[in-house]
């Protein structure tokens, strides 16, 4: 499955970086060439558009290849959270350290859909139940590579 981080020269996005002390500020999945699945606040929710129009404002882009034992049922399962709701929650996390459950599929951050996606698509499961960063998303591609235990 392929998946993108990006980040750009934006309010949201150096509050969101700045917040979590990464790189980057946004999460999607790229699912055939073109296209972008997603979640904001903008829209939100989840939606499946152009990835041209994602990626547009972008300053930098970090691409993810995820190695997935069951990549279609991954694709399937991102194909039925289109039009779920943005999971504002998160971002009340983020800023007051509020512990939650990110899997909570009821509405999705952008770097949680992603999460999800995975998990949907192998076993590989995510330590922190109250939150997804990009780090994990990273350290997530390596291990499902085989670089890392």
């Amino acid at each position: 499955m392929k998946a993108a981080l990006t980040r750009a020269n934006s309010v949201a996005s150096f509050a969101i970086r700045g917040r979590v002390w990464q790189n980057w500020s946004h999460g999607l999945v790229i699912p055939s060439q073109g296209v972008a699945i997603d979640s904001t606040f903008k829209l939100n929710g989840v939606r499946r558009r152009p990835l041209e129009e994602v990626l547009h404002g972008a300053t930098a882009i970090r691409h993810l290849d995820y190695h997935l034992d069951r990549e279609a049922e991954a694709q399937d399962w991102l194909a039925d959270q289109i039009g779920t709701k943005y999971d504002i929650h998160c971002i009340v996390g983020f800023a007051f350290g509020d512990e939650r459950d990110w899997r909570d599929d009821t509405s999705w951050f952008c770097w949680e859909l992603v999460a999800a996606a995975i998990e949907k698509g192998s076993d590989y499961r995510f330590e922190n139940l109250s939150r997804v960063t990009p780090r994990d998303l990273i350290r997530a591609e390596r291990v499902l590579a085989g670089f890392e235990s």
